[in-house]
């Protein structure tokens, strides 16, 4: 591979927080960041089960 490529995949991985670079030791995998998902839900009544479904979330 050529340096440039990895270089620029290490950049990736950093910019998106997968990894952390430290300095003199080398990257380390830092884990995966948690990303807030947005979600619609639409119900025609509510009953009983769906609002204990609404709450869990």
């Amino acid at each position: 591979m050529a340096r440039d490529t990895v270089e620029k995949a290490y950049r990736i991985l950093k910019d998106e927080r997968y990894i952390v670079s430290v300095k003199g030791r080398g990257y380390f995998v830092k884990g995966i960041p948690a990303k807030k998902l947005k979600v619609l839900l639409v119900m025609n009544k509510i009953s009983d089960y769906k609002k204990m479904f609404i709450t869990a979330l």
